[in-house]
């Protein structure tokens, strides 16, 4: 499926084709082929296939100088990369990757290209890799995807967001808000897909049709800073593109699950766990107690759930500990009874707040650009992942694991963002563990959420664990979520 010849890399099926060319002026894409019908979508074959800044610097993979139309500037970048070598990964899976290496000697760093094509779906994936080789890297304004690809003309082709739902202007910037937009010509009666994995409002997109770049794929440079710092030897791989062609209508599913497929594809390999989860949330909100619950196990395993999760109502404002007064017995009695049943027994639990430990720790909260700590509500402080917060939730999730058997934990309130616009994204802190500022709090908190639930795997394999809406956002949710709510 990948093929390579002279400076020529091809990505390629039956039904798709992408191709690259490398030559004095750097890799960009030549071709991208609808080879069911044979018609070629690449509009600018003489663009950038990726852009940024490395520590100040404005890094393209290839530069042709041209007037900008935003500006009426000459824009020239001098050439940075120099090719070092490609490879070919073939998978168990049956996809293949390209990988192409360079080197970027004025930053003392490594850049590396991946592509990756399955057999059988029109459509490619591809993401990238920094290494910073010595001293310090700092990576900024990054769009890992660019392409000027479109089926026929633009002036005959709408693009959408909202998942195709809602029909967006000719030219367009969305930050945090979108996950997939799509692009449909009706005159033909074909489009495209492209997907953005970043995680809740550190995605972004460019639109501009009549720019060199057309649609540009990558992380925020607004609402949330999006920067990365590297040390020497360290490295970071961004989130992950997806390009997907379709013939037909619309509005066809196929077409949208053709696409989903392709992302699904990319997740690592989950058991569906299967059944139905009762959660005691609704109706009676914090007003559980051991009589009630203990009923409600019966119920529901009468009704055949094959989970029951207890959530918030369980713990006083002492470090977490069990309201003895709901009850008496400890969780122990409800967690057995439900195994008794023949059910899984899951947790509610913050991870980004003090509820539950009120005043403690105050060198983990998070800050505001005035030094304040980010509130939630009148008494509660929302905490920085990114902070040894992260190391203290590991040792209180595993503690709860192993005292109560838990197979699932709902995972609640992570204060990166809010669904309810209450609080601002990342923290200003400049003493935390983590992240070095306001700058890279936000994409370093995400890291956190996923170093808590890697280190939680390692000890308990199958434990279930789900982060909740307000992790990435509630009206359009991450195309897909790092942090899997299964195994």
């Amino acid at each position: 499926m990948i093929s390579v010849k002279d400076n020529r890399f091809r990505i390629e099926n039956d039904l798709f084709l992408r191709e690259l060319l490398l030559d004095e002026a750097g890799l960009r894409t030549v071709s991208v082929l609808n080879k069911k019908n044979g018609r070629e979508y690449e509009k600018r074959p003489d663009a950038t296939d990726f852009q940024v800044a490395l520590n100040a610097r404005t890094i393209t993979s290839f530069n042709k100088p041209e007037i900008h139309i935003l500006d009426g500037n000459k824009v020239e970048y001098k050439k940075s990369l120099v090719f070092s070598d490609y490879q070919i990964i073939r998978e168990n899976s049956g996809s293949e990757i390209l990988e192409l290496c360079f080197l970027c000697p004025q930053v003392d760093a490594r850049i590396k290209l991946y592509f990756q094509i399955y057999p059988d779906l029109p459509g490619c994936i591809k993401w990238m890799k920094f290494e910073c080789l010595k001293g310090e890297l700092h990576i900024s304004r990054l769009f890992f995807e660019m392409l000027n690809t479109c089926p026929g003309q633009f002036a005959d082709a709408e693009f959408y967001k909202k998942q195709g739902t809602v029909l967006a202007s000719p030219n367009f910037a969305a930050c945090g808000d979108e996950d997939i937009i799509q692009l449909h010509n009706f005159k033909l009666d074909e489009g495209m897909f492209v997907g953005n994995s970043a995680p809740g409002p550190l995605r972004y997109y460019m639109v501009y049709p009549h720019w060199a770049s057309g649609i540009s794929c990558g992380y925020s440079m607004s609402s949330a800073y999006f920067n990365k710092y590297l040390k020497a030897n360290e490295s970071f791989t961004t989130d992950k593109a997806y390009i997907y062609l379709y013939g037909g209508a619309k509005d066809d599913p196929a077409n949208l699950n053709g696409f989903r497929e392709l992302v699904r594809r990319s997740l690592p390999v989950c058991p569906d766990n299967g059944g139905v989860m009762y959660c005691t949330w609704l109706p009676f909100l914090k007003n559980i107690n051991e009589e009630l619950l203990l009923g409600l196990v019966n119920h529901a395993a009468a009704l055949g759930f094959s989970w029951f999760v207890v959530d918030d109502g369980w713990f006083t404002d002492g470090n977490w500990q069990v309201d003895l007064e709901k009850f008496p017995n400890g969780l122990e009695i409800i967690s057995e009874h439900v195994r008794a049943n023949g059910m899984k027994f899951g947790l509610w639990f913050n991870i980004g707040n003090d509820y539950g430990a009120i005043g403690t720790r105050p060198e983990d909260n998070a800050l505001t650009s005035d030094g304040a700590s980010k509130n939630w509500g009148a008494k509660i402080t929302c905490r920085c992942l990114a902070s040894k917060h992260r190391d203290f939730l590991v040792e209180k999730l595993s503690r709860l694991a192993k005292q109560y058997n838990v197979d699932y934990f709902k995972l609640d309130f992570s204060s990166i963002l809010s669904p309810y616009g209450g609080i601002p994204y990342g923290c200003s802190a400049t003493t935390h563990e983590y992240h070095r500022d306001l700058s890279d709090s936000v994409l370093e908190q995400y890291a956190s959420m996923m170093h808590c639930r890697n280190e939680l795997k390692k000890r308990f394999p199958n434990l279930v664990i789900d982060f909740s809406f307000e992790t990435f956002g509630m009206e359009t949710p991450s195309l897909t979520v790092p942090f899997p709510p299964f195994k």
